[in-house]
């Protein structure tokens, strides 16, 4: 499948699970009395899978498979640590939240798609 074609939905489909998790998050703490913490692990986890399955069958075209799998996961943790360390650093330079949580935005869903595209959906 073309760059042209993989780039939009798997930006669709981060739209898409980002949402997902907003809503499932809100609704565990304001419905059913969860904690935050608790509403946000459990619904990064439902995106996070959900994540999964569409950028494996629609972004990439493959079938769901343990190895993809797991790699997925790994990605998915690998961003959290680029997340933590772009937001990490900008608060140790005394930089506003704001400075952080742009270099996230712009930097980690980059750098996911690339690490999907040449390590968990690479042929072989």
């Amino acid at each position: 499948m073309s760059l042209a074609v993989q780039v939009p939905r798997f930006a669709l489909v981060g739209i898409a699970v980002t949402a997902l998790h907003t809503v499932l998050a809100t609704l565990l703490i304001t419905v059913w009395g969860r904690h935050p913490v608790a509403a946000n692990a459990i619904a990064f986890t439902a995106a996070t899978l959900a994540s999964s399955l569409a950028n494996t069958l629609w972004t990439f075209g493959h079938r769901p498979q343990q190895r993809s799998l797991a790699r997925f996961f790994g990605v998915s943790l690998a961003g959290l640590v680029l997340t933590v360390i772009l937001s990490g650093s900008a608060e140790a330079m005394g930089l506003p939240f704001y400075v952080g949580l742009g270099a996230v935005v712009c930097v980690v869903p980059f750098a996911s798609f690339v690490m999907h595209r040449r390590w968990t959906y690479r042929p072989g």
